[in-house]
């Protein structure tokens, strides 16, 4: 099976927005999306948790009210960092995520390339406010031809047309969780389509190779907010 590992470099930026604890903007190919974070604030009492921090969690599309399609993102992105978020170290206090799709990059049948990226801009924005986690939750978004060649992060184009000699046969979106440059655990495994096991083993492989490169992408974005954040003195 052939594997296209080759992928953009994603665009990202922490604290883009101001008015919220933290914030970061993802762009992947023609996918943009915007994650704000807002917490610990207070809660309203029918929401408490007495042992953790509750967690809200809200994707508005670009254009249009929220549909079906939203609320499955939402459950999906809420699954992912349930358990990576320090919540307990909260307890009786509300962490609101937002997070807005600015450009889908894919038509409306695929929600592959929304999700990851929302995640990704989701742990930017945690890291922005300073929400303790276990590690970074790291997502690609993954197709597999016809031809049964890997495409990580594949782009409009792929998506788009039906009538192309390789057409795709499924779409996947792997988060793994990431500490000190390793891997520690798979945290959401998306898929639909057709595929065998052969190749969703395969898929979460490249992932995790794929995860990693993105790390680093992390790493310089918050290299890059300490920097504007905190003036350094030269030792004299």
């Amino acid at each position: 099976m052939a594997t296209a590992l080759k992928f953009d470099s994603p665009t990202l930026e922490a604290s883009v927005l101001n008015q919220v604890d933290g914030s970061a903007s993802w762009k992947q190919g023609q996918t943009k999306v915007i994650a704000s974070v807002s917490g610990p604030i207070e809660v309203k009492p029918r929401d408490e948790v007495p042992t953790a921090a509750t967690l809200d969690l809200v994707v508005r599309p670009a254009v249009g009210l929220s549909t079906t399609r939203e609320h499955l993102l939402e459950t999906k992105i809420y699954g992912t960092f349930s358990s990576v978020i320090l919540r307990h170290l909260h307890p009786r206090t509300l962490i609101q995520i937002v997070v807005q799709v600015i450009e889908p990059g894919e038509p409306t049948k695929y929600n592959t390339l929304e999700l990851s990226n929302a995640i990704n801009a989701t742990s930017l924005a945690l890291v922005d406010a300073g929400i303790p986690v276990f590690g970074l939750a790291t997502a690609v978004s993954v197709a597999i031809l016809k031809s049964g060649k890997i495409v990580i992060n594949p782009d409009l184009n792929a998506l788009g047309s039906d009538s192309t000699p390789d057409p795709i046969e499924s779409t996947h979106t792997i988060a793994y969780e990431v500490q000190s440059n390793q891997i520690t655990r798979l945290l959401l495994c998306e898929s639909t389509g057709k595929f065998t096991e052969d190749q969703l083993y395969k898929v979460l492989e490249e992932s995790a190779e794929a995860c990693l490169i993105i790390h680093k992408s992390f790493r310089r974005a918050v290299g890059d907010k300490i920097e504007r954040d905190f003036v350094w003195k030269p030792q004299e």
